[in-house]
């Protein structure tokens, strides 16, 4: 019998393998032609990484849910971004972690709420049980999972004291990065739950951890100190409020860590947190590797503690985002070292990594812009609010109150940087800047959960 040479009697396994150079645009017009080439575009090869979007629109909802129905039995990395205020949503989203739940071949899992806060479908307590059972499923059937976010939401992470341990029984020996940490409906009254922190023991490969201060102890962190395990790279740490009894994380318990992981990086988070600004020296260690300082809408700022970081952070300090809201418009002050230094223009010229400078809701001088500017010209990111700059009241030179850059202030900040700049207009700052009754979390979320993306293992060497 002759052969046949038309396009569709082409093997599945060649047709795949074609569609697996093609970008998503061209697979779709590709496996239009025919109802077979169309069966190839749902083939397990064809989607190791599915994103599942349900934002607030009825034809994305019904996108994803096909997408849900199609892929979610085989793929192998799921990213499951969903408008968490909306019940509806909130309930298609359930459905994809049942499918989720049957999937042998999954190894990752990445939440992106668009809010820490769950509008449920039905009673709270009977779909967060749901949800809870489901996710113990996924954890029981995945063969290997390696990373699981949960989105900052306060009401998955405060049940960690059950899913831990069943983490620690089914993925053990493959789960490299875990990201438990939250963000508290109210930061100042929450209740605290005992997390197993024995069952760290466990996990043999896990490299990249996020949690809440409030269950860090020296004890865990020392646990990371095995020869048996992975060397931890990355540790996301949020700060809400400090429990009088809180551990203190001693200098030598950070010193042997490091030691043992020499490539490890720390994300510091305050988010709402006047306590933990105050407290900040009972919180930081000279031998702590900070990389990423965050202060988020934490009333005022702490001075020694600043001092401390440009201190001991020199070589390890690469990105600092603060940001606070303002009354009647106007940007609070930032008071002078001891030595009557500008403290963001000293911890510029001190640390020799910093990348990322991000200032909002605090007053900054010109003079002090274009000192950062010359001092640190490798800054990729120098964000300052155009009500935040001011003029210095004693040049005579100075036009009258909070005027806009001179034409030579730009040129220098820009000669500094080698580089266009130009500061945030007011129109792109956040409402919780200007109204302090407008929720904040919006401001910083998105944020916190690209600390929780899926990263390769770090083959950067990092100065110690």
């Amino acid at each position: 019998m002759a052969a046949d040479n038309s396009w569709g009697a082409i093997p599945s396994v060649i047709l795949v393998q074609i569609l697996s150079y093609l970008s998503l645009c061209d697979k779709l017009n590709v496996t239009s032609t025919c109802r077979r080439w169309r069966g190839c575009l749902f083939h397990p090869l064809m989607w190791q990484k599915a994103f599942f979007g349900y934002p607030n629109s009825e034809g994305s909802v019904c996108a994803a849910k096909f997408l849900a129905q199609k892929c979610g039995h085989f793929v192998s990395q799921a990213i499951v971004k969903f408008d968490s205020s909306n019940p509806k949503i909130v309930k298609e989203t359930l459905e994809l972690f049942r499918s989720l739940a049957c999937n042998r071949r999954l190894q990752q899992i990445t939440l992106k709420p668009s809010s820490c806060y769950i509008e449920w479908p039905h009673e709270r307590g009977t779909s967060l049980d749901r949800f809870l059972d489901t996710f113990e499923d996924i954890a029981k059937n995945a063969r290997s999972l390696h990373h699981i976010s949960f989105g900052c939401m306060q009401e998955f992470t405060d049940h960690f004291d059950t899913l831990l341990p069943v983490l620690a029984t089914h993925q053990a020996d493959s789960l490299e990065s875990l990201h438990i940490s939250s963000i508290k409906e109210d930061p100042e009254d929450y209740e605290l739950f005992e997390l197993p922190l024995s069952t760290f023991e466990n996990f043999y490969r896990l490299r990249v951890l996020s949690m809440d201060y409030d269950h860090l102890t020296n004890n865990l962190l020392l646990s990371f100190i095995d020869s048996r395990k992975a060397k931890l790279e990355k540790l996301n740490i949020h700060v809400h409020g400090i429990d009088p009894n809180q551990e203190r994380i001693t200098n030598r318990t950070w010193r042997r860590l490091r030691q043992h992981s020499p490539h490890l990086r720390v994300s510091l988070n305050l988010m709402h947190s006047p306590e933990g600004c105050s407290r900040m020296l009972d919180i930081l260690q000279s031998a702590m590797p900070v990389s990423t300082f965050r202060q988020l809408f934490c009333s005022g700022l702490n001075d020694m503690a600043l001092s401390f970081i440009m201190r001991h952070y020199r070589k390890t300090l690469e990105s600092v985002y603060i940001i606070e809201g303002m009354t009647d418009r106007q940007p609070n002050p930032i008071l002078p070292q001891a030595d009557g230094e500008h403290p963001f223009v000293m911890m510029a010229w001190c640390c020799k990594n910093l990348r990322h400078l991000t200032l909002i809701g605090y007053r900054m001088y010109e003079y002090d812009l274009r000192a950062i500017a010359c001092v640190r010209p490798e800054l990729e990111t120098f964000a300052i609010p155009e009500c935040c700059i001011t003029y210095y009241q004693d040049d005579p030179d100075a036009p009258d109150g909070n005027a806009e850059l001179t034409s030579q202030t730009w040129i220098e900040v820009y000669e500094g940087l080698r580089r266009h700049w130009e500061p945030i207009p007011d129109s792109k700052l956040h409402p919780a800047v200007f109204d302090e009754h407008v929720d904040a979390e919006s401001a910083y979320l998105p944020m916190l959960l690209q600390d929780q993306e899926w990263t390769a293992k770090c083959s950067t060497t990092q100065n110690v």
